[in-house]
């Protein structure tokens, strides 16, 4: 679900031997957080991320901590900046983020080190600050709570932390604490619910219970439908065949753009979108994922989708997960979903 440029393909001659343009292929996987790719009335992800932003906004009572679940590349961390810009435009709340993959070392040294680099960043500590502890965050807070403020501190692949063992639970009530009574919202991002990742001294904490479990949904067929017809397309023709591209892709916002990506190029190698040819080199791309989705599939979720693949009936039970993370769409094996 991005639009950022990659260079043009200018080694093609078939293609400019016909007299064809050459356009930028525009979309490429990182995460991207703007206003135009979040908009309500599109309803879908938009309409989910405007939702969760209301909440954090909330004075009284204050808001509860989020834990956003989906599975990689499904756009966590795209829905996450989005939130951050808007709350960073708030002037009674403090936005912090932190990715746990960056962390220098997987401890509560770790973790405390990237909060206090975050905060320097965003001008509340002086560069020359020490590492925070425990209680000197704490002790930050109470300095927000006097002003009239607040924190909302958003955590990427949180799942990393509850896995490890060197996240003792006192790291986790610590944080429980704070976001019971101190002016702090948490809002991490995980692969699963926390308490089904957790490791086993952390299975059934107390701190898993101050979130509301969010899961991230599929884009909208609207969504989808101005992803393509958006400000990558250029002469691509990719709002032509934008129904195929649905078709081959649904709204999963990582297979969508991988999509449009392919289209771009064999747009650029013959002058037009061949749908067909599109499959074949969408299928090629995308294999490599495909298996790394199938290998990390359930038991369940692997019956389910091999009897979708021969037209079977599945119980409705079964089909809904598949469908709600982007896997399947409408009884049949789909690389997406549209609701």
């Amino acid at each position: 679900m991005t639009a950022s440029r990659r260079p043009q393909n200018t080694t093609n001659k078939s293609a400019r031997s016909k007299g064809h343009k050459f356009q930028d292929n525009r979309y490429t996987h990182r995460p991207v957080t703007g206003a135009a790719y979040f908009v309500a009335a599109r309803g879908g992800r938009g309409a989910q991320a405007h939702r969760l932003l209301r909440d954090l906004r909330r004075r009284q009572p204050p808001p509860d901590s989020i834990s956003l679940v989906g599975d990689r590349r499904s756009g966590k961390s795209s829905l996450l900046g989005f939130l951050k810009a808007a709350i960073q435009r708030e002037p009674a709340l403090l936005a912090i983020s932190i990715d746990m993959q960056t962390l220098p070392e997987l401890t509560d040294a770790g973790f405390y080190t990237m909060l206090t680099r975050a905060l320097v960043r965003a001008g509340e500590l002086p560069s020359s600050r020490p590492v925070l502890s425990y209680l000197d965050f704490e002790e930050l807070l109470e300095g927000l709570r006097a002003t009239g403020r607040g924190m909302v501190l958003f955590i990427d692949e949180f799942d990393t932390v509850a896995r490890d063992r060197r996240f003792e639970p006192e790291f986790f009530d610590n944080l429980r604490s704070c976001a019971s009574i101190m002016p702090l919202t948490l809002v991490v991002a995980s692969v699963a619910p926390l308490s089904t990742v957790a490791h086993s001294a952390l299975y059934g904490s107390p701190f898993f219970n101050i979130f509301r479990l969010e899961r991230l949904v599929p884009l909208s067929l609207a969504e989808a439908q101005s992803l393509i017809d958006g400000p990558s397309v250029g002469d691509h023709g990719l709002s032509k065949v934008s129904n195929d591209i649905i078709s081959i892709a649904g709204c999963h916002p990582f297979f969508l753009q991988s999509a449009c990506a392919c289209a771009c190029d064999v747009h650029d190698a013959t002058g037009v979108v061949d749908v067909a040819e599109l499959r074949s080199v969408y299928a090629v791309r995308m294999r490599d994922h495909f298996a790394y989705v199938w290998d990390h599939a359930s038991t369940i979720d692997k019956a389910s989708l091999h009897g979708l693949a021969l037209g079977q009936a599945i119980a409705v039970k079964d089909l809904e997960g598949l469908v709600e993370r982007g896997y399947a769409k409408s009884g049949k094996i789909g690389r997406a979903s549209c609701r």
